[in-house]
């Protein structure tokens, strides 16, 4: 076992920079354990290694013994060495620091904004002239390329709401805040998200200025953005490509052959045989294009697309054809080469020509009848709807995804009252409902009273929204169950009952889509912002709004405003509140109010 006296050395040693020290044996006490004159120790708690050695001054006349002790460096592959820092690559979604070329000064107006993309470029610098990398460029030193290497990044620009918070834009302005800068000039920053701001806080300098991590991501041995492929995938849709290619030429090749048949039959054997050119010609024009897609992006991309563009030859050789062969018959001596091909000729071959465009129709057309697309359904833009209506079908899909509504009798009408925070809107639906019989609310699930089926509903995800208490919850049937009423006895097309939502802006986004009800939507809301503040004050007066206790009243009302803003952005982009009322709290604001909801009984 070590002696003491010999590890309070040997830790002494571990703090020395110097290479050696001698201990007098004068100074070593005669308890003192002596190593051997060519031994070693490795300290546990550093991992250090030393080795000792002792000897006597015999040829001295002091006849002093000495203890010396030499550092061994460690072994740079053991895991104790100290690792290099990891590289700062950058990310999409990083928060980075760049400038505007109009800010004015002499970089710019210094601004924050969020990473979207990355992208790379392919410059002269390594690449060929035709954005190919070549292999003169590839044969060239590798440190060379590697810094050569340059990357563009899309921003989107943040909002400076001070004290070194930046939000989000409003999604209308968003698309006016994008920006592209190399990514050499942008820098990364250090920010947290703040919930209660709806902001991220950046930190800054005594001076007021953006702290950055550092001035420039580490490019160096940056390789782009990672993108994962699963090869599996890859193989199975390169099986399903050449199934494609192989059927689209032999599908063209076939309605050739029968297409020179049948004007074989009405025009003679010699347009037939043009016809029969034209398709031969339209295989080549497929073949040639299969030719630049199977190439692409791969190192014969060039080679590729030069012989791809051979397709374009494709018509013109099939007219000097018929041509040639019209001047092999000697009846059109003394013309120009393309005066013999006659009309007829010229139709044929441009109708053989285009033969593999009707495989491609066909088949359009077969995965339609397979989807059980009706024939409204193939036809494009108005005549398609016309055709929906014609045929009574609850909705028709046009060509840009829009949906149209043609029978809005078999709908369940549903007044849906939303708005943004403090307009009271809750006491002014509460006095709708008060004040018209044939206007109901939707009966919630109530936890308490009906544990089980909360508790399912709610692992399913079959909430609409649970209250804040997490007591009651919504669900998409109690809203149809309280719709569904029995038809007036009159025989009219209204309904005896409405059911009436109040929605927050949360609740009013899951329910744009809800399937089997015509909404119609009212949006409640004040004149200004400040009248916004004024409700909030109120509301932390009354006790109703209460301030979490590490934030500040500032910043409490500042995220509010910004939440408030936000909702009022949903209201006006949603596109499906037809009512707009202004609530001031008097009679005016509830006959408005039934004014919406008589809408929903015509």
């Amino acid at each position: 076992m070590t002696h003491p006296c010999l590890f309070i050395l040997l830790v002494i040693l571990s703090s020395k920079s110097t290479l050696g020290f001698v201990v007098p044996s004068s100074q070593i006490s005669s308890n003192a354990v002596r190593i051997p004159s060519s031994s070693a120790y490795t300290s546990g708690a550093t991992g250090r290694t030393y080795s000792y050695r002792t000897s006597s001054d015999n040829d001295d006349t002091s006849s002093s013994s000495q203890l010396y002790a030499e550092y061994v460096p460690q072994d740079p592959g053991s895991p104790t060495v100290a690792k290099k820092s990891k590289s700062l690559h950058p990310q999409v979604g990083d928060l980075v620091r760049y400038y505007d070329l109009d800010g004015g000064d002499q970089k710019g107006q210094e601004l924050v904004g969020k990473i979207s993309y990355i992208v790379p470029v392919l410059s002269k610098k390594n690449s060929g002239a035709d954005g190919n990398s070549s292999s003169q460029s590839k044969n060239n030193n590798n440190n060379n390329n590697e810094n050569n290497k340059e990357f563009l990044v899309d921003l989107t620009q943040l909002e400076d709401t001070g004290d070194g918070y930046y939000a989000e834009f409003s999604s209308q302005k968003r698309m006016g805040k994008k920006a592209n800068r190399n990514l050499k000039f942008v820098s990364p920053i250090v920010a947290s998200y703040v919930r209660a701001e709806q902001a991220y806080k950046v930190p800054l300098t005594n001076d007021g200025q953006l702290r950055v991590r550092q001035e420039t991501y580490d490019l160096d041995d940056y390789e782009g953005p990672i993108f994962k492929v699963d090869q599996g995938v890859v193989a199975q849709d390169g099986l399903v490509y050449g199934t494609l290619k192989f059927n689209l030429l032999k599908n063209a090749a076939i309605a050739g052959l029968a297409g020179s048949i049948v004007v074989n039959i009405i025009k003679g054997p010699e347009d037939g045989a043009i016809y029969l050119a034209g398709a031969v010609a339209s295989v080549g024009y497929l073949f040639f294009l299969s030719v630049k897609t199977d190439t692409i992006f791969s190192d014969d991309a060039k080679i590729g697309s030069g012989v791809a563009n051979l397709r374009f030859l494709m018509p013109i050789l099939l007219l000097v054809g018929v041509a040639l062969y019209n001047q092999s018959q000697g009846e059109y001596a003394g013309t120009t080469t393309f005066d013999t091909v006659t009309p007829e000729q010229f139709g044929c071959a441009v109708l053989g020509f285009l033969t593999y465009r009707v495989p491609l129709f066909l088949g359009q057309v077969q995965d339609a009848l397979k989807e059980e697309v009706d024939a409204g359904g193939l036809l494009p833009g108005s005549a398609g709807i016309a055709m929906q209506l014609m045929k009574g079908d609850a909705a028709a899909t046009t060509a840009s995804g829009a949906t149209l509504i043609a029978n809005q009798d078999q709908l369940l009408p549903v007044l849906l009252v939303s708005g943004p925070q403090f307009t009271g809107r809750k006491e002014l639906v509460q006095k709708l409902l008060e004040s018209d019989d044939r206007l109901v609310s939707p009966r919630l699930v109530d936890r308490q009273q009906d544990g089980v089926t909360f508790e399912r509903l709610e692992d399913r995800g079959g909430f609409l929204q649970v209250d804040p208490s997490g007591r009651y919850g919504l669900t998409k049937e109690a809203i149809l169950e309280a719709s569904q009423q029995p038809m007036s006895d009159t025989g009219g097309s209204g309904c005896d009952k409405v059911v009436v939502v109040d929605a927050d802006v949360g609740l009013a986004r899951q329910m744009q889509n809800l399937s089997g009800t015509r909404l119609v939507g009212v949006w409640v809301g004040l004149k200004t912002v400040a009248e916004f503040e004024e409700q909030l004050e109120a509301g932390l007066e009354a006790g109703t709004i209460v301030i979490p206790e590490d934030e500040p009243k500032e910043s409490f009302m500042r995220g509010k405003v910004k939440e408030i803003v936000q909702e009022i952005d949903f209201g006006l982009g949603s596109g499906i509140f037809e009512f707009t009322i202004l609530n001031d709290g008097s009679e005016k604001s509830l006959e408005e109010l039934k004014d919406a909801a008589e809408y929903c009984f015509k």
